[in-house]
């Protein structure tokens, strides 16, 4: 049922840092998963670097990018997985680019990072389903933060690994759409869901044109499902991953085989009831990621030896790869 692609993305993060900060605790639920809703607790905005002048009033944002031989490593584990004195999904993981990325104020998901590691598309939001699309650049030092308005709201998203491409999900009916960079910008390239008759969320392009995504309608049931972007319109989706009970989502093919997923099979999605980050073999077994608690969004980033992956309320990476 699952096959990996002959050729698929490696994730290359030049450089990287994180800085520890303090967060209040949270009030109320976490986002569950594909069909859940998130209620954000409040957060303290002093706790974290902000940038000079008023980042909500601002698409453009810079700051100073650590040199190729710093260390993405920078803060060492907290005992019992916390990070600044908030419940951390699992021990050792801290905020990406805090203050750039990872802002005090409001909530970022879903990470997409391409394959030279300069690239990193991420969505901030206050409505689940209505998120703002952002894409942070690494030019020499420093790091650069614009949100894409040429793509309207999304549910979710993800770039290619190249870079040239971008697909989006809509959270009303699934809608997904392929936008392509040019010298202004991006633009629309091909609606997919007419072209293919498909529908999804958490999608992800391979570096073979391979669209991967996550289907609650899928003919296998819900989960994990991939078409070929350079096939013919009339092709059936491939079935990758449907798990036994529960729902599959957000899922990445690593390039040594194994496939990542977030499995939910309960209606807490808590890591205690046995939810999480699932590594799932070519040859179909599965064995859960013990150190992280119940995240999603997880790539490996294997050059910089981190894992990419987010909480609801933040970028997250951890110095494991799992």
């Amino acid at each position: 049922m699952y096959n990996v692609p002959s050729r698929f993305l490696i994730f290359v993060l030049a450089a990287a840092f994180a800085q520890g900060a303090g967060l209040d605790a949270q009030g109320g639920d976490r986002k569950s998963g594909p069909s859940g809703t998130l209620e954000r607790g409040e957060r303290d905005a002093a706790t974290a670097p902000r940038l000079d002048g008023d980042a909500e009033d601002r698409q453009l944002e810079r700051v100073r990018a650590p040199a190729d031989n710093e260390s993405v490593r920078t803060a060492k584990s907290r005992p019992n997985g916390r990070c600044g004195g908030v419940d951390r999904p699992g021990e050792g993981t801290e905020r990406f680019l805090p203050g750039v990325v990872s802002l005090d104020d409001v909530s970022e998901t879903s990470p997409s990072m391409t394959a030279d590691g300069r690239t990193l598309v991420f969505a901030r939001y206050e409505e689940w389903g209505e998120k703002d699309p952002y894409i942070a650049t690494r030019s020499e030092d420093e790091w650069t933060v614009r949100q894409l308005t040429e793509l309207g709201t999304v549910y979710n998203f993800a770039i290619s690994p190249d870079g040239l491409s971008i697909v989006t999900s809509a959270a009303d009916d699934g809608q997904l759409t392929l936008y392509s960079r040019t010298k202004d910008g991006w633009a629309l390239r091909q609606n997919l869901s007419a072209a293919f008759a498909v529908t999804g969320s958490y999608p992800q392009i391979t570096s073979t044109e391979e669209l991967v995504f996550y289907d609650p309608d899928g003919a296998s049931g819900a989960g994990i499902y991939s078409i070929d972007l350079r096939g013919a319109h009339e092709q059936r989706p491939k079935t990758l991953f449907v798990p036994e009970k529960g729902v599959a989502f957000d899922a990445f093919i690593s390039e040594r085989g194994p496939m990542f997923v977030t499995v939910c099979t309960t209606d807490s999605c808590r890591r205690s009831d046995g939810n999480g980050v699932f590594k799932i073999a070519k040859d179909g077994s599965q064995s859960i990621v013990e150190a992280l608690d119940y995240v999603w969004g997880f790539q490996p980033v294997e050059a910089a030896g981190i894992s990419l992956f987010t909480d609801g309320d933040d970028i997250l990476f951890s110095s494991k790869l799992y």
